[in-house]
């Protein structure tokens, strides 16, 4: 089984995303439930501020994706808000 993470911003929201399944998980083995041999945790990488983590967030997840339309757009109006292109419009 593997869950993917969406809009991940930092390192610490995935540690506390992950306790919280680790958590699940013990939850229901406690309670006769059977499990998937194991469970693949991973993130999408749409959040801009993940980016400057990614030597620390690549070795703690099993997988990662990109979501690069959101990830262009959080880009695009980051640069729209600094203003530096007021006089460009963008398609």
């Amino acid at each position: 089984m593997k869950i993917m993470f969406p809009m991940i911003a930092d390192v610490d929201e995935y540690r506390r995303a992950a306790e919280a399944v680790e958590a699940e998980k013990t939850y229901l083995t406690a309670r006769g439930h059977q499990l998937p041999s194991r469970v693949k945790l991973g993130v999408m990488i749409e959040i801009p501020s993940l980016l400057w983590q990614l030597d620390q967030i690549l070795p703690i997840v099993d997988f990662a994706s990109i979501g690069s339309n959101d990830l262009v757009q959080f880009l695009l109006r980051r640069i729209a808000a600094t203003r530096v292109l007021q006089d460009v419009t963008i398609p």
